[in-house]
């Protein structure tokens, strides 16, 4: 991968960009059983009221943290990486401190947890998301941080039941797409004239990034009353097939899946959801001949580092996304 990690000397659009299709570096199973140890003593020793305080006294005279930024796995394959199956349910709803971060010039704490998208979809959820926003936004009181940052759906799960969210994650967002998309058009020799489809048109950051390219050629596609599982062709713009595109999708990652069956090989993809297209999205895209970029985030070091395709950056909803801040794109077919 090529990466540029200097400032611009100029406020442009900066990117990463691998080449080629990237792919994910070889994991060995003792660090699985590393990290879970890991994970139970930092949530044992660490991620307590008193060890938060003390960190939270020296921010208070130093104003080193500024973001606290929750995180959840992508998948059951990637919970069962880092969390026991026995502790799974446990470990759901507690925050537990797992790293930090530096991105543009401040430096960040990261808390994770072993829920996935599908414990915050079930219909008994809801208290159990507001009790984690409230438990989340008593350890940024703590450690006496400006921000809280949520990753991927929580933010829009729990605008969706009513709780108060600011928009820090979804403002971060556009402002990283508005970089990626300019310079994947770049790449793919796109002229901004084509076609955009926004695939999450009416979600959390679709109708924000949809009000941002207004002016462009947009066709908005609504995920529509069947949800994720099946695509809405009432809002598909069919007419499309087989012309010079871009489809920037900000729905989920299973959403973009429902759709595969309706892409063509001149299309090209620039995914913003979390996680990345698993490789059977992949396989699909590559049997198109179909190019798909992933936006991983902002150019910054995390400790330790996140995992493939988000290692190098800081995932956009816990980046400071100004006029120099770089980019990291990833080719994955």
């Amino acid at each position: 991968m090529l990466a540029n990690r200097s400032q611009p000397t100029r406020k442009v659009p900066v990117a990463a960009e691998a080449p080629g299709p990237s792919l994910p570096p070889r994991r060995f199973r003792w660090m699985d059983h590393f990290w879970k140890m890991a994970l139970i003593a930092s949530f044992l020793l660490v991620s307590n009221r008193i060890v938060l305080a003390a960190i939270g006294a020296l921010n208070g005279r130093l104003s080193f943290i500024k973001t606290v930024f929750l995180v959840y796995p992508g998948s059951e394959d990637v919970v069962s990486k880092y969390c026991y199956a026995a502790l799974q349910d446990w470990a759901c709803w507690r925050p537990t401190l797992i790293g930090a971060y530096h991105q543009n010039g401040s430096w960040g704490l990261m808390f994770g947890i072993a829920g996935t998208e599908d414990a915050f979809d079930r219909h008994e959820s809801a208290d159990h998301l507001k009790g984690l926003q409230a438990r989340m936004e008593a350890i940024r009181t703590t450690l006496r941080a400006r921000e809280l940052r949520l990753a991927g759906v929580l933010p829009s799960r729990l605008s969706a039941e009513g709780a108060p969210i600011s928009e820090l994650e979804a403002g971060a967002a556009v402002a990283a797409l508005a970089k990626a998309e300019l310079m994947v058009r770049s790449v793919e020799q796109i002229d901004e004239r084509a076609p955009v489809i926004v695939l999450g048109a009416n979600g959390f950051v679709g109708q924000r990034l949809a009000s941002r390219l207004a002016h462009r050629n947009i066709h908005r596609v609504d995920i529509g009353p069947l949800g994720a599982t099946f695509p809405n062709r009432d809002a598909w713009p069919a007419q499309l097939t087989g012309r010079r595109a871009l489809l920037i999708n900000v729905a989920r990652t299973q959403t973009l899946a429902a759709y595969v069956d309706l892409l063509w090989s001149s299309l090209v993809v620039l995914n913003e959801a979390y996680p990345a297209p698993d490789r059977h999205v992949l396989q699909k895209l590559s049997a198109l001949n179909c190019t798909c970029y992933h936006l991983a985030g902002a150019v910054g070091d995390a400790y330790p580092d996140f995992p493939w395709p988000y290692a190098g950056a800081i995932p956009c909803c816990a980046a400071q996304v100004d006029d120099g801040t770089a980019v990291v794109v990833r080719r994955l077919v």
